[in-house]
């Protein structure tokens, strides 16, 4: 146990801890990224993906977060259409709503 540890933590170290600091970077793609980008195609994230709708989804809390409404705005809405009609996700497709709706 205390060996796979301590390959778990150096590769945080080797590869994990750069990773995360440059997506931190406000130069960043998952900080530049805009709703309109990122409806047309997937972009380069640096392995940094989910599934799309979850993706949308961080992309706007993100944005909220950081006190940029309008891409947070547009990212849920995006997250919206790429739910569609379908039956499950009530929760999410009402979080989303809510921050469409500036709530």
């Amino acid at each position: 146990m205390d060996a796979a540890v301590g390959a778990a933590a150096e590769v945080y170290v080797t590869t994990g801890r750069p990773a995360f600091a440059g997506m931190a970077d406000p130069g960043s793609p998952i900080w530049t990224v805009t709703p309109q980008e990122f409806a047309g195609e997937s972009p380069a994230l640096s392995g940094f993906m989910a599934t799309p709708v979850l993706m949308v989804r961080a992309l706007a809390l993100m944005r909220l977060a950081a006190g940029n409404r309008q891409d947070a705005m547009g990212f849920a809405r995006h997250a919206l259409d790429l739910i569609g009609d379908s039956s499950g996700g009530a929760g999410l497709r009402a979080e989303l709503r809510r921050i469409v709706q500036g709530a």
